[in-house]
């Protein structure tokens, strides 16, 4: 099992997404909390023929908590492959504050 990466409250995140696939026509993403509600969806994320990964930057303000002190975020990038669709996934914590207070 892979680890999950722990981010601040509103600061952005990079995700790498490999392809797997030589002829990615367009990939988007979306982004839901931990109990599925969508925050984000859609985004257009750029590829060119032959690459074989993406860098995705997650703004913060997807990142922001409102009213919790941490959450899950579910990260799908949706490539088109010509007609064949491919899913790939990724999941992160986001905290409202790293501090620690020990008894």
């Amino acid at each position: 099992m892979e680890q999950l990466g722990v981010y601040k409250d509103g600061d952005d995140v990079t995700l790498r997404f490999s392809l797997d696939v030589m002829s990615a026509v367009s990939a988007t993403y979306s982004v839901k909390d931990a109990s599925g509600k969508i925050i984000t969806s859609g985004v257009n994320v750029p590829v060119t023929d032959g690459q074989m990964f993406v860098v995705v930057t997650i703004p913060g303000s997807v990142n922001a908590l409102e009213e919790r002190e941490r959450d899950l975020r579910r990260v799908t990038l949706s490539v088109d492959a010509g007609g064949v669709f491919i899913n790939k996934e990724q999941q992160y914590i986001v905290l409202r504050s790293f501090e620690l207070s020990v008894p």
